[in-house]
């Protein structure tokens, strides 16, 4: 016995299949995780091409960027709204009976079969009734089987009179502008981050350099005390001592040389790439004149901010939804248009796609909800209140991003200040050990002055090192707080 026709049951059961490779499909259609990309080369890499890899390979903004793809469905979401919605179904049934008993007049209940005998009349030739012959007449007991197939399209309209569709549209657009300023705001922290940790690293080469060619000097100390003792100028204890001090600095080495491959794999991190990466920089580890005006970098703050950005786009939709709330004050516009179809058979009939039974339906209405508990001034009263501070959270962020800008401005002053200091000191300081060395090769200066000197001179070159990294960083961080490059 069948339900439906071949020829509709093989396209029910293809359309079923379809369905089923769709969405099995869909699961392994997943994107495989990516593998990291490993950078080999001899050739100096800029910071520039640092952050253009960064920006393909950083997980952070990778995530970001996926923020966007809703950014398409926000805006259609937006204009549905306005559209009406369509709704279409289906559906088949089938019921069976069989009711063996039934009720009487009296109350009774009887049981089929039920036999029933009747008598018949008939007119005569004259024009009377005449009665005829008794009929006998068997009911069976009551059975059976009914197919019912329907169909159905209805399109269904709601109009808000007080613009909440409209009011909606421009929140969903200014989602989509925040996505963005959300992408902008990782891309400059994300950037400020490699950039302080470029510097890092090429601190970290500065003093791998400074400790190797303080080893060399050591030695050459060394091999200088070693052959005054051998000439009676100097005790063993010199000699013994200079050796105590090869042995430090080369320790000193190997320390510097762990802390740059430290440095070195936590850039590759922030990069994005494989940590074993290994590649040269270029040098870009030197001061300048910071030559900024702090009203121009303050204004260039606000216009360019992405977290400030943020602020006003949030008030504007707070105010938005002020008005959203006016608008629930006015009246709603509905409309439907419905179609059915239907068709009941009987058990020898199949199903069908094409029920007979039509019925259309039209319906235009207007509603106005003229008390709601004061529902409505409770939900306008959260919403102004909200309006009103995201006004205030505006205010103290402009305050905030005003004293971040002053205080990165001032300490890069302090910073460049400090800079030529260290950088006189680290050039005396080079000078006095060029003496002392040839005052100890005439035997003019102990070892414990040329010692001295030593230290000296290295610890000005890492004073000079470590104010000049410090210099570098304070200025990412006073370009992080200006929200861009500075020229």
């Amino acid at each position: 016995m069948s339900f439906i026709s071949r020829s509709h049951r093989f396209t029910v059961l293809g359309t079923i299949a379809c369905l089923c490779l769709i969405v099995l499909g869909s699961g392994f259609a997943e994107a495989a995780t990516p593998e990291l990309l490993r950078i080999q080369t001899q050739t100096p890499l800029s910071l520039e091409q640092l952050l253009e890899a960064a920006r393909t390979h950083n997980p952070d903004l990778q995530k970001a960027k996926l923020d966007l793809t809703v950014n398409r469905m926000l805006k259609l979401s937006a204009v549905g709204d306005f559209l009406p919605s369509l709704g279409v179904g289906y559906q088949i049934s089938q019921s069976s009976y069989y009711s063996p008993t039934y009720t009487n007049p009296d109350g009774t209940v009887s049981s089929y079969p039920l036999t029933t005998t009747e008598s018949t009349f008939y007119i005569d030739s004259l024009g009377y009734y005449r009665q005829g012959p008794s009929q006998t007449a068997t009911y069976p007991v009551p059975e059976g089987e009914r197919r019912n197939s329907s169909f159905y399209i209805s399109l269904q309209a709601s109009l808000n009179l007080g613009g909440q569709e409209i009011l909606g549209l421009d929140n969903a657009i200014k989602s989509i502008e925040m996505n963005q300023l959300n992408l902008e705001g990782t891309t400059q922290q994300v950037e400020s981050d490699i950039r302080q940790q470029y510097y890092q690293v090429l601190a970290y080469q500065k003093l791998l350099e400074l400790a190797r060619r303080v080893l060399d000097q050591i030695q050459d100390q060394l091999d200088l005390a070693e052959a005054r003792f051998e000439v009676g100028s100097v005790t063993q204890m010199d000699v013994m001592q200079a050796e105590i001090d090869v042995g430090n600095q080369e320790n000193n080495v190997l320390s510097a040389e762990h802390n740059l491959q430290m440095s070195r794999e936590e850039l590759n991190r922030l990069l994005g790439i494989d940590l074993s990466s290994e590649y040269p920089l270029v040098d870009e580890f030197r001061v300048f004149p910071p030559e900024y005006t702090l009203d121009d970098l303050v204004k260039q703050a606000l216009a360019n901010r992405p977290d400030f950005k943020l602020s006003q786009l949030s008030s504007d939709m707070y105010k938005n939804n002020v008005k959203m709330n006016y608008g629930n004050y006015l009246p709603n516009l509905t409309g439907s248009i419905s179609h059915s179809r239907s068709e009941q058979s009987g058990t020898n009939v199949s199903f069908t796609l094409d029920p007979r039974n039509r019925s259309t339906q039209y319906s235009l209405g207007l509603s106005w909800s003229i008390f709601d508990g004061f529902g409505r001034e409770k939900a306008l009263q959260e919403a102004r209140v909200a309006h009103r501070q995201a006004q205030l959270d505006q205010v103290v962020l402009e305050q905030s991003i005003e004293q971040s800008v002053r205080q990165a401005y001032y300490t890069l002053i302090r910073i460049w200040d400090q800079s030529k200091i260290t950088e006189k000191n680290r050039d005396l300081a080079r000078r006095h050990l060029e003496l002392e060395q040839e005052r100890y090769r005439l035997g003019s200066a102990s070892q414990l002055e040329l010692r001295s000197s030593q230290v000296t001179y290295t610890q000005a070159e890492t004073d000079h090192i470590s104010k000049t990294l410090e210099y570098l960083i304070n200025l990412a961080l006073l370009e992080e707080a200006v929200g861009g490059l500075l020229q």
